[in-house]
């Protein structure tokens, strides 16, 4: 049952990730108040991720895994209610293509689109490595710091980060373009793995991930949100999605699998390195960017 749980999560995610991009353009429009939208976004997930995982153990200790499993269920509908309570005009496009037409249209924007196709690429090597350091963050707390409890603080520190960095990634943002802002956020994220499995000083080498990586988050999304036309944003968002999913898995295999060949320092060293070359990547595919004029 909990595999079954889990994979009906996941799917449900991928139909809600890109659909809320969408929405969140809808919403705002694309000017400045967009970037605020999705600084706000990232700030909540950085409260989440160092909120959720001490509440989730206090109800479970005091309560018990149904109560745990009941409260995640009750906050899903409040924000279903939420969503559905929100007013959004959205432009009509008039009568509905077959899904593979839609999808045909999404990719034929991705071809023409320089930024958008540099991103997806250098995105998805960012997220590759990401996922194989993910992977390994687990393993490598146990052996370094000497149990679940640290790897717990670890990645509290790490939400502290995210916290820290979601205001600071609205003027990133805005005063830099896109090829700069991702490039020079990958190129912090790599420094700033190599200092945490490196450096005696974790915790603080944890926050420090946090605050260039929910930058380059907030770059790729704003300016995805920006560049691509409303009524392809949806099947767009999609297939930065799919390739998410695609390298997230491999990453997660491909960690593991390096970390038992050549152990965990290499694994560990090499996928900040694929993280470096992400940064070369963007300088390599993505264009100086034009204008965008903001609405």
């Amino acid at each position: 049952m909990i595999y079954v749980a889990v994979l009906g999560q996941g799917t449900a995610g991928v139909l809600f990730r890109p659909a809320a991009q969408a929405h969140t353009r809808a919403a705002v429009g694309s000017g400045p108040a967009l970037t605020s939208a999705n600084t706000l976004n990232a700030s909540t997930a950085g409260v989440v991720t160092l909120a959720a995982p001490p509440v989730g153990g206090l109800v479970f200790g005091l309560f018990g895994i149904e109560a745990v499993a009941g409260a995640a269920v009750g906050a899903s509908l409040v924000s279903a209610a939420c969503i559905v309570r929100m007013s959004v005009r959205v432009r009509e496009r008039g009568r509905p293509q077959h899904v593979l037409a839609d999808l045909r249209d999404g990719l034929d924007h991705l071809r023409r689109t320089a930024v958008a196709r540099g991103l997806l690429v250098t995105n998805g090597v960012y997220l590759l490595a990401n996922a194989a350091l993910t992977a390994l963050l687990v393993p490598f707390g146990v052996t370094r710091l000497g149990g679940s409890l640290q790897v717990g603080y670890l990645l509290s520190a790490l939400g502290l980060g995210f916290l820290v960095g979601a205001p600071l990634s609205k003027r990133w943002a805005d005063r830099f373009g896109v090829r700069t802002a991702v490039a020079g956020g990958q190129v912090l994220v790599a420094a700033a793995f190599a200092l945490m499995f490196n450096a005696s000083s974790l915790p603080v080498a944890a926050v420090l991930l946090g605050v260039p990586g929910v930058s380059v988050v907030v770059a790729v999304q704003t300016w995805l949100q920006r560049d691509t036309p409303e009524d392809l944003l949806g099947r767009v968002s999609a297939a930065f999605l799919t390739v998410e999913a695609a390298v997230t898995l491999a990453g997660a295999l491909a960690g593991p699998a390096l970390s038992e060949i050549a152990g965990l320092p290499v694994a560990l060293n090499t996928a900040c390195a694929v993280t470096l070359l992400s940064a070369l990547i963007t300088f390599w595919l993505v264009p100086r960017e034009a204008a965008v004029e903001l609405t």
